[in-house]
């Protein structure tokens, strides 16, 4: 039989026990012998329950099961079956757990030692027993990360030493937290402070090298924790307790870390650590354009006209949004004035700058055939199509923004005679989050 009490009185009859000599918050007993459990605190006499046996301070009446319906936090005003609750679980379907919530977890720790234990949550004291034979669940309410729980154990008369317990998160049977399943430390030295809050001031040795199930307890004192898979534990010999009275136990668990996952965005990044990138999210990325011409432009994103302008002297810029995939900007450019003629670019799209002159774009003088501006231009790269000096130095370079990105002046064939070839096309190819998706 289980004994369950609420985490309040589970503190206050620490404080009593420890007031009426039985032990301090430590687990030390007072060297008074006639306060000190007898042989007779550990016999009910009763093999088919674990009775009221010793001196437990468990967590009482409120069950893994009332903890988490405690701590559920759903708004009411949500439809029965898109609400999100506290239970880890994506309940709207939305691909985020537990989101927008305060969300505390039942953590129940069921244990127990012979002879003595107390333990801990995150460095304070959630239960203890003296009481072998007594499964305790420890119910603590905790929100998602990581965690310690810890215990001390202490021999009391010198027969055999151990250690027990099993782990359950919202609910759910963690057998990764059993002892005996290599998720525990123990050590039968007297660790640094703050080893209730952090495994490594613990120091000891996995648990899967401190095995105790030499020593013999049966099959059936305490079943419901054998049951859940655990092992009897104990740094030393648990059969000789006089060499190592005392041990120290401490895990590291995860709690519902699933809530702790960014929510995956539209940046072409795994924000999620799933291995996809952008995934379910029908994103758009957006592409940056900035260029001008002497003497006009039209540019085209995927075929779809984004605007034109006839003012050389000041560059027009354009922002779109796209999806993910390969796309092409289209520009035609048109001498007006037969003085110079030339063109300069730069579009900036999934953090790759593609200026005008350093070879992604490619330009070409004969008028291109039907629907160029979505399946593809002919022509010659940009690199090789570098205006003179003659040109670039009446131009100045064009407006400092582009200058920067690196772009320079560009014309297929003569730019200071537009009236042999008064047009040119350009089209840049270019890809966004390609890994989305994926």
């Amino acid at each position: 039989m289980t004994r369950n009490l609420t985490l309040s009185l589970a503190v206050l009859t620490l404080s009593a026990c420890a007031t009426d000599g039985a032990v301090d918050l430590e687990g030390e007993h007072y060297a008074d012998a006639k306060e000190r459990p007898t042989e007779s605190d550990y016999d009910t006499g009763d093999t088919g329950d674990t009775g009221d046996t010793g001196d437990t301070g468990d967590t009482g009446d409120l069950t893994a099961e009332e903890a988490y319906e405690e701590a559920e936090l759903a708004d009411a005003d949500k439809p029965q079956q898109s609400r999100e609750k506290c239970n880890c679980i994506d309940d709207d379907g939305d691909g985020l757990v537990d989101e927008d919530k305060k969300c505390r977890y039942p953590v129940a720790l069921e244990a127990t030692a012979d002879d003595f234990y107390i333990a801990f949550a995150d460095g304070s004291p959630i239960g203890f027993s003296n009481s072998w034979t007594d499964v305790n669940t420890h119910v603590t309410l905790m929100s998602a990360g990581t965690h310690t729980l810890s215990a001390k154990a202490k021999d009391l008369h010198s027969v055999q030493v151990g250690f027990l317990a099993s782990v359950k998160i919202a609910g759910v049977q963690e057998t990764a937290y059993n002892t005996g399943a290599g998720a525990w430390y123990a050590t039968d030295t007297a660790p640094s402070s703050g080893w209730q809050t952090d495994v490594s001031m613990l120091g000891g040795v996995p648990d899967t090298s401190a095995d105790a199930s030499s020593c013999s307890w049966g099959t059936y004192w305490p079943a419901d924790i054998l049951a859940d898979g655990a092992t009897w534990i104990w740094d030393g010999d648990c059969s000789s307790p006089s060499a190592n009275p005392e041990n120290w136990f401490a895990v590291e668990i995860e709690v519902c870390p699933e809530a702790l996952t960014p929510p995956e965005e539209c940046n072409c990044i795994d924000d999620d650590g799933d291995g996809l990138v952008d995934e379910d999210l029908n994103c758009e990325y957006d592409v940056d354009l900035e260029l001008t011409a002497d003497d006009s432009f039209s540019v085209y994103m995927d075929g779809s006209l984004l605007g034109s302008d006839s003012t050389w002297t000041a560059s027009d810029t354009y922002t779109t949004s796209v999806t993910a995939g390969t796309h092409l900007v289209s520009v035609e450019a048109e001498d007006l004035y037969s003085s110079l003629v030339g063109f300069i670019a730069n579009v900036e799209a999934d953090g790759q700058s593609y200026p005008t002159g350093q070879g992604d774009w490619v330009g070409t003088a004969t008028a291109p055939a039907s629907g160029w501006m979505t399946s593809g231009l002919s022509g010659v790269t940009d690199d090789y199509l570098l205006a003179s000096s003659s040109c670039t130095s009446a131009w100045g370079g064009g407006s400092g923004t582009l200058s920067a990105a690196g772009a320079e002046w560009v014309w297929y064939k003569d730019c200071t005679s537009p009236s042999s070839n008064p047009e040119n096309w350009y089209q840049l190819e270019f890809e966004v989050c390609p890994e989305a998706g994926r």
